[in-house]
Parts: structure tokens; sequence; C-alpha cells
């Protein structure tokens, strides 16, 4: 089920791929300019391929990269926009669209984020999320910490019914404007060590029980411009 959906995919990206570059052949034949702009340039066709990967997966961060370095380039060398000194004047606005992204974003439904379900004797958790939504649920007799990486995006971390490996377990954390959940159990001990600059990370949890021979999970990383929340 899985090699048909993955060569469903790649034909889509192929043959966007061939409609696009088709399109832009069809035009130069003709020697049509859009807005001045040499439809064969490098930065055209980063830009371009960006825009296939993306439209393929939305989470892809080399599609992302592609974009902003062919868009860049359009920027720069054919309507004469320094994109450094643009990010410097208006960088403020990314916090205005961020903030109307998250307070609509949070008044919608969990269940239509997309949703995965872990189960397996050890866990070593890897997420890197990017302009996305992650909702995992993971459980497991051996929690090994990891990493959890969440930029511009929501993250949530389910390990209700998990058990952690070791006395002490670490998870190094990037929350970039952002906002990072995770769910434990209320026998867990928690030590949030990690760095939050215009941001935070808190221990929300209820009904906490406190035991001397608990586990603890370590928190470590940094917040910028974000939130962390530990939950029941």
């Amino acid at each position: 089920m899985d090699t048909k959906i993955n060569n469903s995919k790649g034909r889509v990206v192929v043959g966007t791929m061939f409609i696009l570059f088709g399109i832009l052949f069809f035009l130069n034949n003709f020697e049509f300019e859009l807005f001045s702009i040499d439809l064969f340039s490098w930065p055209v066709i980063l830009f371009t391929v960006g825009i296939v990967i993306i439209l393929n997966n939305k989470n892809s961060l080399f599609g992302f990269i592609l974009l902003v370095i062919g868009g860049s380039g359009i920027a720069s060398e054919y309507f004469g926009i320094s994109v450094k000194s643009f990010v410097y004047e208006y960088w403020p606005f990314l916090l205005i669209i961020l903030g109307i992204y998250f307070i609509f974003k949070r008044s919608s439904s969990v269940e239509n984020s997309d949703q995965e379900f872990v189960e397996t004797d050890e866990y070593l958790v890897d997420i890197f999320a990017i302009f996305g939504e992650i909702n995992k649920t993971i459980k497991t007799n051996k929690f090994l910490g990891g990493k959890i990486s969440s930029i511009m995006s929501e993250t949530q971390i389910d390990l209700r019914n998990s058990h952690l490996a070791n006395e002490k377990v670490e998870l190094d954390t990037l929350t970039l404007m952002a906002s990072t959940e995770i769910h434990i159990p209320a026998n867990w001990k928690v030590v949030i060590k990690a760095t939050t600059i215009f941001g935070a990370f808190e221990d929300l949890r209820t009904n906490v029980i406190n035991s001397e021979s608990a586990n603890t999970l370590v928190i470590k990383g940094l917040v910028l411009f974000g939130g962390g929340e530990i939950k029941n």
C-alpha cells in the first residue's frame, strides 16, 4: 500500500514538473517575458522546483529552501529588492502573521490535524516540523528521549501510555515561533532546563503524583517567540 502511495506521489511530482517546464519552454519560444524575467534563469528554475516539491509535500524543508533561495534571487535580480534590508525592516509583520495563524489555528479541532500512532518496545523520538502540524501518540515500554524541533508549527506528542527507559531521560527541544505540547503520565518527574526568549516552557499538569522512585524527564533546548507546555 505504501509503495503504491509513494509511486503515485512520484508520478505527480514528475508530471507536474513536465507541465511547468513545458509551459516555460512554450512561452520562451514566443519570447514571452513576465515582468522582464528570464524564465530560464537559475532563480526561476529553483523557485519552480520548490513550488512543485511543496505542492507534493507541504512539510518539505528542501522545497521551502529552494523556494526561498529562488524567490530571493528573483526579487534581487529583477526587482532591485534587497532581501536583507527587506527582512530587517519588515520582519515584525512575520510576528503579526504568526500570531493570527495561531489564534485561528488553535480554534480548530484537533481532529483536523494529521495524527500518527506509534507502538513499539523502545522509541527514540526525532521530529522536525516546519510550517505544519504534527500530532503523534507514542506507546512504548522504553521511551529513550530524543529531539523535537518545531519551527512555525504546532507539535503535539502524547506519551501518556509510555514508560521512561531509564531513571533520567533527556528530550532536546527547539521551539521557534511555534508551540510544543507534550502529554505525559502524572507520575513522571519533570525538570525543565530550556532557555526561553520571548516565550515559556511550563509544566501545566494537574493531579501530579509525587514519588521519590519516579523516573525523570529532562526538557532541554530553546524557546524563541513560542511556547512549550507539559500536560496530563
